[in-house]
């Protein structure tokens, strides 16, 4: 995270903390099949645990918990400390996978991307599943 992701104190804005959740468990529960899935954030929670500062790698690592009705937990981490928990409830969609030259979403196999920067998202540990 950098300066543009701040707020007046200085600490990165908790928006940016949960646009980077919501593309962390949309491009987690859309690559779970054979082909994308089109999904649209139905709900989206988010607890903030501790705050992140400019130059924060931030890790967010998903968890899936039902692929029929998608649902899935993301925890956001910088240097070993967890800053948010985010859940989310995702509808399944049809849609064709757009092409990222024309602003589309990304393709099954893409880093994550958004706004110019890289996201590195991590499978969550068979010993945390099923998160509380």
């Amino acid at each position: 995270m950098d300066r543009r992701h701040t707020k007046g104190s200085g600490s990165v804005q908790g928006s940016a903390l949960t646009t980077l959740a919501d593309f962390a468990l949309g491009y987690a529960m859309a690559s779970t099949g054979d082909l994308p899935l089109a999904l649209t954030t139905a709900s989206l929670t988010i607890a903030f645990a501790d705050t992140a500062v400019p130059g924060d790698l931030l890790t967010a690592t998903v968890g899936i918990q039902r692929i029929g009705t998608p649902f899935a937990n993301c925890y956001l981490h910088a240097a070993g400390r967890r800053m948010a928990r985010a859940s989310g409830i995702y509808a399944i969609g049809r849609s064709a996978p757009r092409d990222r030259s024309s602003g589309g979403t990304p393709a099954a196999g893409d880093g994550v991307r958004g706004a110019g920067h890289a996201f590195l998202a991590q499978p969550e540990s068979p010993d945390s599943a099923g998160c509380t």
